[in-house]
Parts: C-alpha cells; sequence; structure tokens
C-alpha cells in the first residue's frame, strides 16, 4: 500500500503522520461541451513539451507522494493515449459507457483497499497547487469534500474522504459539478491555465519555454533556450531560434526554420524550406515543403489558425499528414518516398546503358555522363573556332563583346 508523508498538520495534532492519499484522473470534455478540445481529443492527451498534460499531472503527484493514480479515459481517444505505455505504474481505463460511474467503482477500489483520502481532478485547467496544503485544508476543516477554486471559478479538482462514499457517489453522478452538503473552498491563487482552446495549449508551451510555470522540458538543452529530445534529427541548413522544442525523434530538413517559441512533437517532420513561427506541432505530423506555419496549432491532418480562431481539416497529405506511430512503418516509408522522388537523371546514370556519344575510342570503365560531357566540351570549341574563322576585321561602334563561358579560353 502506497503512502503519503504528511507535515503540514495542525499544531494539535502530531508533528506527522502518515495517510494514504491516491487519486483519480479523469479525461473527458466538459458538459455540456465547451471546448477543451483539437481535432476531437481532449487538450489534456497533447503533447507539451513532450509529455501529455496527465503525464505532467502524474508526475506532480508523485512527488508530493502520491502514487496510486488511476486515469479514466473514454475508449473513444485511445488512439491519443500512446503515451501511457511509459508509466506502467499507474492504472489506464478505457470506457465506452459513462467514465463517471467507473470512477465511482475506483473510488469505493481505494477505500477498501485502506486509502483516507481520494484526490479526483477532471484534466481540464492545468494547476500548479500545492497537495500537502490542500490536505492539510481539507484535515484542519475537518470536510467531507474540498473543493479547488480561484476568482473564476471551479477548477474541477477535489479532495474527498474516502469513508463518504455517498458524497463521492453523488459528486461523481453530477460531474464533478453539484455537491451533496456544501464543500470547504479551498481558494487557489497561483498558477492557472485552463486549457479550453488551443491558443491556451500555444501560451502553455510559451510558459514551459520561458521558464513560467513548474513545468520543463522532456530532453536536453543544447543551447540557450533550444531543447532536444533523444534522436532528433536537424539537417544542414535547416535552423532553430530559440526558444524552441523538439521532441524525440523529431526531424527537421534543410532549410526548414523553427523559431520564436515554437515547438516540434516527438517523431514530427518539417520538411524542407518550411518556416514553423510561432506555432506548435503535434507528434506523429508531417508538415510539408515550402510553407509557413504562422501563430497555429498544426496535427491530426488539422490546422488551428490562432489569430482567425479557425480550425480547419487539410485533406492534402503533402501540406499536412499523419506519420505511422510504427518506426517499421515509418522506415518503409521514406524508402518508397526516397525511391519515387530519385531525379531521373541519377535513374538513367545508374540503370541505363552506356551508349558512346562520340566518335573517340572511348576506354573501358568511363560512364556515359563522363562521355557526354567530352562531347559537349568538344562541340564548344568547334563553335568557338567557327565563329573566329568568320568573326568580322572591325566591329560596329558601341558594339560590346563579353565572354559567354567564363571557363572557356
Amino acid at each position: 500500500m502506497d503512502s503519503f508523508a504528511l507535515h503540514f498538520l495542525s499544531r494539535s495534532r502530531a508533528g506527522m503522520a502518515i495517510m494514504d492519499v491516491r487519486a483519480i484522473l479523469v479525461v473527458t470534455p466538459p458538459e455540456p461541451p465547451s471546448g477543451e478540445c483539437f481535432a476531437g481529443v481532449p487538450l489534456a492527451l497533447a503533447d507539451i513539451v513532450g509529455k501529455s498534460l496527465v503525464e505532467h499531472t502524474c508526475d506532480r503527484l508523485g512527488r508530493f507522494g502520491v502514487e496510486e493514480v488511476a486515469v479514466v479515459c473514454e475508449k473513444r481517444f485511445h488512439n491519443s493515449v500512446h503515451f501511457f505505455g511509459k508509466a506502467p505504474a499507474h492504472r489506464l481505463m478505457l470506457e465506452q459507457e459513462s467514465v463517471w460511474s467507473t470512477c465511482q467503482g475506483v473510488f469505493s477500489d481505494f477505500a477498501q483497499a485502506g486509502a483516507e483520502v481520494v484526490l479526483v481532478q477532471r484534466l481540464g485547467a492545468y494547476t500548479e497547487v500545492n497537495f500537502d496544503h490542500l490536505l492539510q485544508f481539507h484535515l484542519d476543516r475537518r470536510a467531507h469534500v474540498s473543493a479547488l477554486s480561484d476568482i473564476d471559478g471551479s477548477l474541477d479538482l477535489v479532495a474527498i474522504s474516502a469513508s463518504r462514499r455517498n458524497d463521492a457517489a453523488f459528486l461523481f453522478r453530477h460531474r464533478l459539478t453539484e455537491f451533496r452538503v456544501l464543500p470547504a473552498k479551498y481558494l487557489y491563487n497561483g498558477f492557472v491555465n485552463r486549457m479550453r482552446h488551443a491558443s491556451d495549449l500555444r501560451r502553455l508551451t510559451c510558459d514551459v519555454l520561458l521558464e513560467r510555470t513548474e513545468l520543463r522540458p522532456v530532453g536536453k538543452q543544447i543551447r540557450p533556450g533550444v531543447w532536444a529530445g533523444r534522436g532528433v534529427r536537424v539537417e544542414r541548413g535547416a535552423r532553430v531560434v530559440a526558444p524552441a522544442y523538439l521532441g524525440e525523434g523529431a526531424r527537421i530538413r534543410a532549410a526548414a526554420v523553427v523559431t520564436r517559441g515554437s515547438s516540434v512533437g516527438h517523431h514530427a517532420e518539417i520538411d524542407c524550406g518550411t518556416i514553423v513561427d510561432a506555432s506548435s506541432v503535434l507528434p506523429f505530423s508531417y508538415v510539408g515543403a515550402a510553407l509557413e506555419l504562422a501563430n497555429c496549432v498544426a496535427g491530426s491532418k488539422h490546422l488551428a489558425s490562432l489569430e482567425r480562431n479557425v480550425d480547419v481539416e487539410i485533406a492534402d497529405g503533402k501540406l499536412l499528414n499523419v506519420r505511422s506511430a510504427s518506426a517499421s512503418h515509418r522506415a518503409l516509408q521514406s524508402a518508397a518516398l526516397f525511391t519515387k522522388f530519385v531525379p531521373l537523371e541519377m535513374v538513367r546514370g545508374i540503370f541505363a546503358l552506356r551508349r558512346p556519344t562520340s566518335s573517340l575510342e572511348v576506354p573501358d570503365g568511363i560512364a556515359p555522363s563522363a562521355l557526354q560531357g567530352a562531347a559537349e566540351v568538344e562541340r564548344k570549341r568547334k563553335e568557338r573556332e567557327r565563329m573566329q574563322s568568320s568573326a568580322p576585321a572591325a566591329f560596329e561602334n558601341q558594339l560590346v563583346v563579353v565572354r559567354r563561358y567564363g571557363g572557356d579560353q
């Protein structure tokens, strides 16, 4: 059984107590729908400098000693939860029906296993609440339920005493919006990003890159303001201007530019000559050549313009596409593209039969391309001799003669 060391007890209590605290994270859009999605997927599952909001929240809970975390997610989002393979100690539940009835079952399991307090959060908003302080507040008030809020309203985070199963059941039935008894309200005044729109995703990314939050990019800072994950490939001629983030396995092709707080998710690809300016490219995305992404979020064949506040689906895969999550499949795709776009001249030079283009005797081992070059030089020499023999003795006034081929003599 995982335990939680609590140091912020009231003076009437002992200096330290051991409590069993567990957590339930709920990934589902609000009711009624009011945003919090991009391309039909909750923003809580979107990549933010290397990890999703779910992963970042699990990490924060772990730092406060809460190691038993259950993540309850709607089954229709199963294609977006590949991240969870990196956190086998946590429980992931994909539900076809209501996630809230599942939460009620998980709460009962935690209570039977000895939990004393259960934290429940719908992601949702990202906060940096001190869970020690929240739990101490809950104990000092001897509350059944304590709810986190700020001056703008509820933040969908509650602490529930595990013995209050009826209160928990009522709360889950009403999706954390109504309470059976009046909760103790914990007023929070720290960092908040409510993650309602794609613009909030961009703002949180910039806040992380500028070190305005507790979050830090996943990877190594390769130079001031530029972070990169493992296996990043930046081709010659490409530029990455700080602050910027390149996720694991990302590829920036020749002459591409990533600048002004942009983020390129893991295993994404920016093709030749494309500029990514103040934008976020989500994982496994392909952005075509010679484009300019400015103030937008791109991924899953969708493009959200933050200036125009519109989200459009891009049907042309040469502009925006989705890369396979399978490394072997990506390798096969790259090989197919290489075969398709090899210059025709190279194919002829490798596979075509040698056809002499000159009457000169050709030694073995000389490639046809070399013969063609020699024939061209011979043709230019004869043309120059012919022009010199037919040139007039004197030139007319104001006639300028220049050498056409700088290397010819």
